[in-house]
């Protein structure tokens, strides 16, 4: 672990000292862009998407995909929505390239490309050291546009070629992306929070992804709301309102799996935190990937990563001190929370253990 994180620090130096040198440096990188342009890799798969209310485990899942073999795992969330990020894009196709790029452009990746990838709650990052939360990401956005206009030169005729080419230019302009020539591929991997919880742009999705997968993972009420005031600490007093949120993603997750059925995938937070092999097993079948042991380490490009907690945590890795949160929660509070959410989590649960179930009948036929 010493070594990894020695390695870190040097390559954030490297991105710190040399990453404005390099933007200015006309004749390296006009090299670097004729490079990349000439041999780019196109990333065509469908898309598999993770979308549930924050607070409950996305950047996990994400980050336990990081390494798998078969995936093109987007760090961080997804932001191409429009106007917002759980907004799944709506493109005139009659516009031109650079509109859609305006539109699909995710407005963090300038601050990544400077200072590194971090994916740590703001109010949190100065509880660490840099070195501690912050990951070398050498990424051209410019770059990314040129290689959008030339994949969409090619021909577009619907809005999934543009979500192609959009993946194309984003992995290809991601410089020392890890798995670029890996041919192994199957899927892009990514989290975006909310968007389950819009029935149109689920629609919209599927639309563009008809192979697509929707993965929602559902936290137990009671320690989501200890998470989620954790960050937004005015709202501890009205429990009604707090829950509405956890409510409509748990009825989102209900809805969805009854409309698009096995498209739609339901797991629990609580389930990767104790069970965490058997749970990915479990994922990986029913999103037709082959298991690998990777899936049980949080990573970034490899490199082990630290929870997206609104609590300092100590370590990398998967952490059970979540489940224990609820023990900080007033007996009011408590009965507030099951009053509200009690019986929608029974029936989440209820759906959860049938499509677990069936999934596991389908294997072993």
């Amino acid at each position: 672990m010493a070594g990894v994180r020695a390695q870190r620090r040097q390559m954030m130096k490297i991105l710190k000292a040399g990453f404005s040198k390099l933007a200015s440096g006309g004749g390296e990188l006009d090299r670097i862009y004729r490079m990349r342009s000439g041999h780019i890799i196109p990333v065509n798969q469908p898309l598999f998407l993770v979308s549930q209310v924050q607070r409950s485990g996305g950047s996990l899942m994400a980050q336990l995909f990081d390494g798998h073999p078969e995936c093109h795992t987007h760090p961080g969330e997804l932001h191409i929505g429009y106007p917002k990020k759980y907004n799944w894009p709506d493109l005139d196709l009659g516009q031109n390239p650079d509109k859609w790029f305006d539109m699909l452009f995710e407005r963090h990746l300038p601050e990544y490309a400077e200072e590194g990838f971090v994916k740590v709650p703001k109010h949190m990052r100065s509880s660490y050291s840099a070195s501690q939360i912050r990951y070398p990401f050498l990424f051209l956005p410019k770059l990314q546009r040129e290689i959008f206009r030339q994949c969409a030169a090619r021909g577009i005729n619907s809005q999934r070629d543009v979500m192609n080419c959009y993946m194309t230019s984003y992995f290809n302009a991601w410089l020392d992306y890890q798995g670029l020539y890996n041919n192994e591929r199957k899927c892009v991997f990514a989290f975006t929070p909310k968007l389950s919880m819009h029935s149109d742009s689920v629609e919209r999705y599927f639309s563009d992804y008809p192979e697509g997968k929707l993965m929602t993972v559902v936290r137990d009420p009671k320690t989501w709301f200890v998470s989620f005031v954790k960050k937004k600490p005015d709202e501890r007093g009205d429990i009604a309102e707090a829950m509405t949120r956890w409510k409509d993603s748990a009825r989102a997750a209900l809805d969805n799996r009854q409309r698009w059925g096995e498209r739609i995938i339901l797991l629990t937070f609580e389930s990767l935190l104790q069970d965490l092999e058997p749970t990915m097993r479990y994922l990986a079948s029913a999103l037709g990937l082959t298991y690998d042991e990777c899936l049980l380490t949080p990573t970034f490009q490899g490199m082990p990563i630290r929870a997206n907690s609104t609590f300092r945590v100590e370590r990398d890795g998967v952490l059970d001190a979540a489940l224990k949160r609820a023990q900080d929660l007033s007996a009011d509070e408590v009965a507030g929370i099951e009053r509200e959410a009690g019986e929608l989590h029974a029936a989440v649960l209820a759906e959860i253990d049938r499509a677990m179930t069936g999934q596991a009948e389908r294997v072993t036929a």
